[in-house]
């Protein structure tokens, strides 16, 4: 698989046997890989969707690996969110869009059936 994992749905469609791409929601990957693997594919896909924006900002060339160290470290994963130079490092608005772009994947976790099977911290 490719593309950063921004394709998981179609991916999967089209026969891949799993999901292997960096993400600060490994556990939804899973969740998203086991429900295919199941036959439930349309929840599958509502779940990646619920998360896609926050893929989507992760996968910035160069910004998005301070993105998701950012986010490893608010989930207790990294004590740093540090990157060596001369990846950027994420300043306060880039911090504002991050808490705005969780914010709204925890509204859309509580709004889905998915609830059980949220990820954020």
């Amino acid at each position: 698989m490719g593309n950063g994992g921004l394709y998981v749905p179609q991916e999967l469609s089209r026969g891949a046997d799993g999901i292997m791409t960096g993400f600060a929601y490994p556990e939804m990957l899973v969740s998203v890989s086991a429900l295919f693997a199941v036959g439930r594919s349309d929840e599958a896909e509502d779940l990646f969707d619920a998360y896609l924006p926050l893929v989507r900002h992760e996968q910035q060339p160069g910004f998005g690996l301070a993105v998701r160290k950012e986010i490893l470290r608010r989930r207790g994963a990294i004590r740093s969110p540090a990157v060596c130079s001369p990846s950027p490092k994420l300043e306060a608005l880039d911090i504002a869009e991050l808490d705005r772009l969780l914010s709204r994947l925890e509204t859309r976790l509580k709004e889905s059936a998915h609830g059980g099977r949220r990820a954020v911290a």
